[in-house]
């Protein structure tokens, strides 16, 4: 019986078996920090949908949130809990597709967080050079911010991308302060999100070769003197 077949019938100690990343640890500290950003995004996900439900569907990042949660819990599973069978033997079936699903999950989570944190970033920035009326807290009043450039006391804030805004459920102060904050953060953690998930997706890509294990010789060969005499 060859090594091969000795190996496929009595299998190995679980923590000799080799994992399905080369650099298993980096990639489960990836997986981790996906999923927690993705929570994080989620829950502002949701803090945007019930406290402003007229917003832009594309600055509420339900899109991208849930996808990260996802694809950080897929690759938990798959680097904690799947191993190959033994050294040099390709994937079977089973852990073949989870290792397929985990990286088109995460590569198109890093797509759409990728998108989520450039339209945040430019909805912030288009702020910025807004001018907001009316300027003081006023009760079931709707905010409308125009481009600063119509608005002489903020000449310095030109910026001629800048579109009309319309909040019908926030007070012009809540728009300059929490929402600009939940704007920059929701980008920010989209940003850091998607760059950990395509540096994720990168190192499965680096280990898509299979190892291959040859004998090595392990000991010189043994040396024989003789000391037989000549006649």
């Amino acid at each position: 019986m060859d090594v091969h077949t000795f190996l496929q019938f009595y299998g190995v100690p679980r923590k000799y078996q080799p994992g399905v990343l080369h650099s298993r640890r980096l990639g489960t500290a990836l997986a981790a920090l996906v999923s927690l950003l993705g929570a994080l995004v989620t829950a502002v996900a949701v803090w945007l949908l019930l406290w402003a439900p007229h917003l832009p569907s594309r600055d509420v990042p339900v899109y991208s949130g849930p996808p990260l949660l996802f694809a950080g819990l897929v690759g938990l599973v798959l680097l904690g809990c799947c191993r190959k069978d033994y050294p040099g033997r390709p994937f079977s079936c089973c852990l073949f597709s989870l290792k397929v699903v985990s990286v088109a999950v995460a590569g198109l989570s890093a797509l759409a967080a990728l998108c989520a944190s450039a339209f945040a970033m430019l909805h912030v920035v288009s702020l910025w050079g807004s001018a907001c009326q009316p300027a003081k807290q006023v009760a079931n009043a709707t905010c409308t911010c125009e481009p600063a450039y119509k608005d002489p006391d903020r000449s310095w804030a030109i910026w001629a991308g800048t579109s009309r805004h319309v909040y019908p459920d926030l007070s012009c102060p809540e728009v300059e302060s929490l929402l600009s904050v939940l704007l920059t953060g929701s980008g920010a953690a989209n940003l850091v999100g998607g760059l950990l998930a395509g540096w994720y997706v990168l190192l499965h890509w680096r280990s898509r070769y299979t190892d291959v294990y040859a004998k090595v010789r392990t000991a010189p060969p043994p040396v024989v003197i003789s000391n037989v005499s000549k006649a």
